[in-house]
């Protein structure tokens, strides 16, 4: 009985230690603030290229302005995995990032769309918006 009790505890004080790294965690904290339908988000590891940054932000352009597109993509968020205030939810782990930068796209809390290429987004956008 000792014994048993004694196991209990130690897998509740592993549980307890290893904090908030569940997949759901963390895309309940991307998306928890979600004003609008679809969410992108890019991930980075410690640096992000300008002209990286101008290719997602280019492609948005296009994407809210094509007369055929339902829901704008309004929101984005960039992260830097290696920001260690955001170690909680071990993103790399959690979401299976093995590329960065990576772009993904949600629609409410379901992830619909990966990417490293983020001219890929302005396809996969236009395709399913008409």
């Amino acid at each position: 009985m000792h014994k048993y009790f004694f196991l209990v505890v130690s897998l509740l004080l592993v549980i307890l230690m290893t904090g908030c790294n569940s997949e759901k965690d963390a895309i309940e904290y991307l998306t928890d603030d979600q004003e609008y339908k679809k969410k992108l988000i890019v991930f980075y590891n410690m640096s992000l290229e300008e002209s990286y940054r101008k290719k997602v932000l280019d492609n948005q352009y296009k994407i809210n302005n094509e007369e055929s597109v339902e829901t704008p993509l309004i929101s984005i968020r960039f992260i830097d995995v290696s920001d260690k205030e955001l170690d909680d939810y071990k993103f790399d782990k959690t979401l299976n990032l093995e590329n960065y930068p990576v772009l993904l796209l949600f629609d409410g809390r379901k992830e619909i769309f990966r990417s490293t290429d983020p001219d890929q987004l302005y396809e996969f956008y236009n395709s399913t918006n008409k």
